[in-house]
């Protein structure tokens, strides 16, 4: 999901897409006894967001006992990244945990869609 920045809290989910991992790749890196994995899902492409921040969450339906998952931290993209990241154990969220001290690890990746021209002024 991703939604528009509302007062620092994610607002009412923009793009909603129901995803299956195209990748699932074991890092080698072992976390609180848990394997970390680099998980790779492609988008549809069809979302347009206009400027602004965005918070993105991922919905997980793997269950409880040991197919739980949680995120690594990750470190802030110094050119477009913001600190802090937020989390909730309820879905849908209500009820959202601020961390400002720790960012959580999530790489997009893609091509940058040229902008249409709204309009334009002439002095």
């Amino acid at each position: 999901m991703i939604s528009p920045d509302v007062g620092g809290l994610p607002g009412a989910p923009q793009c909603v897409e129901t995803l299956t991992p195209t990748s699932s790749v074991v890092t080698g890196v072992i976390l609180f006894g848990v394997s970390e994995y680099q998980v790779t899902f492609d988008l549809a492409g069809d979302c347009i967001l206009n400027d602004g921040t965005y918070w993105i969450y991922i919905v997980t339906n793997t269950g409880t006992g040991t197919d739980d998952w949680f995120w690594e931290l990750g470190d802030v993209d110094v050119t477009y990244g913001l600190p802090g990241s937020l989390w909730t154990g309820e879905y849908p969220p209500v009820t959202w945990n601020v961390d400002a001290e720790n960012s959580l690890a999530l790489q997009l990746n893609g091509t940058v869609v040229p902008v249409e021209l709204q309009s334009i002024s002439v002095e």
